[in-house]
């Protein structure tokens, strides 16, 4: 099985023309996108020159637990883990509230010509 490590969405602090920086246990670490981006050409695209791939992960808001991952080495996913209120139960849309911070992540990398492929 695939080593990933995983972090909530809400650890990303920043992103940048050429990195996401992010928390893990308080320490402020750093993805190169220009790695991920190599990682990725690799693994899926082989016949594409790779100094010219600007896709550096994955991406699936209709996943139980939506998320990123980024072809870092290791590769690390992002998720959002929805808290559930009683009054869901009765709404087929309680996981919107969610999305705006899903989007944050899609916009930061768009603004600099990053993207990610989507799965859902």
């Amino acid at each position: 099985m695939e080593d990933i490590k995983t972090f909530l969405i809400s650890d990303i602090k920043e992103i940048t023309v050429d990195k996401i920086i992010y928390m893990d246990n308080q320490v402020e670490k750093e993805i190169i996108l220009k790695e991920c981006a190599e990682n990725y050409a690799h693994e899926y695209n082989s016949h594409i020159k790779i100094e010219e791939n600007r896709c550096v992960g994955e991406r699936d808001w209709f996943a139980k637990n939506p998320y990123f991952i980024f072809f870092s080495e290791p590769k690390i996913k992002f998720e959002i883990v929805p808290k559930k209120h009683l009054l869901d139960c009765f709404s087929k849309s309680w996981h919107q509230r969610y999305y705006p911070e899903f989007l944050n992540v899609q916009i930061g990398l768009q603004q600099f010509n990053w993207i990610t492929y989507d799965l859902g």
